[in-house]
């Protein structure tokens, strides 16, 4: 059996506070070896496919899908022929320990349990957009770790309730993520969810009560601010490749989503990046 890497919080997380946050985009085929820490950690599939190896099995990821990794859990992953975004949240669980035993019954991270994947709703999966909004562009003290993992724990716990997206959006929506997709807009998700446009449109609002060009326009966006804050492009190449290219239009829809306008978003974006390199 292969060796596994140890990653220790004081290495991995340094001059994050209380809480490490990390958006990995992982180009179709790449995989992240064999690794265990001593931190905990969740990671949710934005978009792609990929796998997820804990022991000698390989358990597929979709958008949604959502893990809890213990301390000393030794695993890997990989992304599958679509590439794949996922988010990562990690944190030291003495730190919470006092949270975990209020909370012990919905705790997530129990010890000698194999991290099994749930699938969060897409309206679940909103939530989180928005804590990893709200979160990219600060240091995370204490107090916003905690409402963090207590608000993740509630959707953990309603991940199977109420309406959830059938598997034909579900896979669409995993490839429609890719920005050669987004530019197609709503035609482009309905010819690859099978799908008429009043089919799609339906399905959306039933699922997260939004039209089809809402769930698009925010798929667009927050591809946009992705891109924003892991490429050199210019902001009026990656409004175009998301599929949004007239300036006035995106920056509109982009200080909506994200109360900025995407030049500040990605200069705040990259001050908080170097704030936190190593010294």
């Amino acid at each position: 059996m292969a060796t596994s890497v140890y990653m220790t919080w004081a290495n991995e997380a340094p001059h994050t506070g209380a809480l490490r946050l990390v958006r990995h985009c992982l180009r179709p085929g790449t995989t992240i070896t064999r690794h265990r820490h001593e931190f905990a950690e969740v990671f949710w599939c934005e978009a792609g496919t990929g796998y997820h190896r804990c022991g000698d099995q390989d358990l597929p990821l979709q958008p949604g899908d959502t893990l809890c990794i213990n301390p000393d859990d030794i695993h890997a992953l990989g992304a599958g022929p679509d590439g794949l975004t996922f988010v990562n949240a990690s944190f030291l669980p003495q730190a919470v320990r006092d949270l975990a035993t209020r909370h012990q019954a919905h705790w997530p991270w129990r010890p000698g349990q194999a991290p099994c994947p749930r699938r969060l709703t897409l309206r679940a999966r909103e939530r989180l957009d928005e804590w990893v909004s709200d979160l990219a562009l600060a240091e995370i003290d204490e107090l916003t770790r905690d409402a963090f993992l207590l608000d993740l724990m509630r959707l953990l716990n309603s991940a199977n309730d109420g309406p959830d997206a059938p598997r034909w959006l579900r896979e669409a929506l995993a490839v429609f993520c890719d920005p050669l997709h987004l530019g197609g807009g709503t035609a482009r998700l309905a010819s690859l969810c099978n799908r008429s446009s009043d089919q799609l449109n339906r399905q959306v609002r039933r699922c997260l009560g939004i039209t089809a060009t809402e769930l698009v326009n925010r798929l667009r966006l927050d591809s946009a601010a992705r891109m924003l804050v892991y490429s050199r492009q210019s902001v009026a190449e990656i409004a175009a490749s998301c599929g949004l290219p007239h300036a006035g239009h995106f920056h509109q829809l982009f200080r909506q989503r994200y109360g900025v306008t995407p030049l500040r978003y990605r200069r705040a974006a990259w001050s908080s990046a170097a704030r936190k390199q190593p010294r």
